[in-house]
């Protein structure tokens, strides 16, 4: 299938949305790497173990990475607009049916997904879904938002 980007809209908002990706992104420092100490039966191997700390910076992490990219891919292609969907972006161990049970949260709500980009890293989901109510109206209720939040931790957990 062939997409056509709509080139007549203001690219403001797109503009400003890359921006704040592309900032978030400046700020993300390399995550660090923390020497982890052996035990004393391994003194005569010459070996070390170290850890990367993405506690420091959550945000440079292959996940994140990903999902910026994600993000970045799907303005510059016209898929997300200021009225298009809202973005709702979940990271979860991946388990049988995790896939499922998300999916299943939305319909509970009564959220149509327009588009959804669904990706695995090992054992970890970087799903992005673009979601509105039946009408096509964006999720703009704050108490609606959290709601969504706590339904959908509880299944993606």
């Amino acid at each position: 299938m062939t997409r056509t980007a709509d080139r007549s809209r203001s690219r403001r908002w797109v503009d400003r949305a890359v921006a704040l990706i592309e900032a978030d992104a400046r700020r993300s420092a390399d995550t660090h790497l923390l020497r982890y100490p052996l035990p004393s039966w391994s003194a005569d191997a010459d070996v070390q173990l170290y850890l990367k700390d993405e506690t420091t910076h959550i945000t440079g992490s292959l996940k994140h990475r990903l999902a910026r990219s994600l993000f970045l891919y799907a303005l510059c292609n016209g898929l997300i607009t200021e009225d298009t969907a809202t973005v709702v972006e979940v990271h979860a161990h991946d388990r049988i049916g995790a896939l499922y049970r998300v999916a299943r949260v939305f319909a509970e709500f009564d959220l149509d997904v327009r588009t959804a980009k669904i990706q695995t890293l090992g054992e970890v989901i970087v799903d992005a879904f673009y979601v509105t109510h039946a009408d096509g109206s964006l999720i703009d209720d704050r108490d609606l938002r959290e709601e969504l939040e706590r339904s959908l931790l509880h299944a993606a957990g």
